[in-house]
């Protein structure tokens, strides 16, 4: 049996609270344990890659990381270096942590870590159980991969910016017609359907949106291309000053790509790095974006409800 330390989701341990392994489904929602991942790079610019074992979740896919779940009593860095030693047969000083995510759906909180190593490439040891095979890549052909573990690295993603194929910035109204354009061409079609053909309209909903002192708008570029855009405003509440989104759309054939998740996870680190407290937004509970924001951590306010009325 694998006992865990029980963790808030800043990553402060719950005294006197353990977790057990296997248990996840009955962890509260404000109860989380440690996950490390490491990502390794060879001083020759190679990453090196795990594939799981055919009997684990997501069994044969290939990781871009080593790593697992804090043993009760380790600290992020501690269990990092255990996992690396016990994946790959590793043993290095040499892991700078990157980033952390929480993922309340799995109850956990990812800390991410890279190490660079000079190893002796054929030397990597594989874990009975874990991993069955490895292999050193390329940035360009790892990033070209589509038998990788997705989340684990869109999580390296986010915070390694040599295995970003997406760009993240603030934009306004020097982009208008992009903006305009990636807008129509998402919402016009299934499931919104909605009707902007009156173009005196749309001009003025888009200068609403991205026209005022107030106004926070954030794009998503592959390459020089706008792929993701994030419209909405600041908002100065008694808790806190938020963001109120008003929309958010990744075009249509990027969607389920895991853009969506890292321009949300930009936004999140963009938002708290400029003081806002929390995200607010609303969409249809039939539409597909429900499901997403849920398995992002986005909580259903109960007793909400939007009204309105034509005259």
């Amino acid at each position: 049996m694998e006992i865990w330390d029980a963790y808030d989701k800043d990553l402060n341990r719950i005294e006197g609270k353990t977790l057990v392994r296997g248990e996840e489904s009955t962890f509260p929602d404000d109860v989380f344990h440690l996950v490390c991942e490491i990502l390794v790079k060879h001083k020759d610019g190679t990453f090196l890659l795990m594939q799981r074992d055919p009997q684990k979740a997501y069994g044969s896919l290939w990781e871009a990381s080593a790593g697992g779940s804090a043993l009760k009593g380790e600290s992020p860095l501690e269990a990092a270096k255990r996992e690396l030693k016990e994946e790959t047969g590793i043993v290095s000083n040499e892991l700078t942590e990157v980033g952390r995510v929480v993922s309340p759906e799995t109850h956990s909180i990812y800390v991410d870590f890279s190490c660079e190593t000079d190893c002796d490439k054929d030397s990597i040891l594989l874990q009975e159980g874990e991993t069955v095979a490895y292999q050193w890549e390329e940035r360009d052909e790892l990033l070209r991969r589509e038998d990788l573990v997705k989340h684990s690295f869109l999580r390296m993603q986010l915070f390694v910016k040599e295995l970003q194929i997406y760009s993240f910035r603030g934009i306004g109204l020097r982009e208008k017609e992009e903006i305009k354009n990636l807008f129509t061409a998402v919402f016009t079609k299934e499931p919104w359907n909605d009707d902007w053909s009156d173009e005196k309209q749309l001009d003025l909903y888009i200068n609403d949106l991205i026209g005022q002192s107030y106004s926070l708008t954030y794009g998503l570029y592959e390459g020089e291309e706008l792929i993701g855009l994030s419209m909405g405003y600041i908002k100065h509440w008694y808790r806190g000053t938020e963001y109120y989104l008003d929309e958010l759309c990744i075009r249509t054939d990027k969607q389920g790509s895991g853009a969506g998740t890292f321009f949300i996870r930009q936004i999140e680190k963009a938002i708290k790095a400029i003081g806002l407290k929390q995200i607010f937004l609303q969409t249809d509970v039939s539409a597909p974006a429900y499901h997403f924001y849920k398995k992002l951590g986005f909580t259903e306010l109960e007793g909400h409800v939007s009204f309105a009325k034509e005259i």
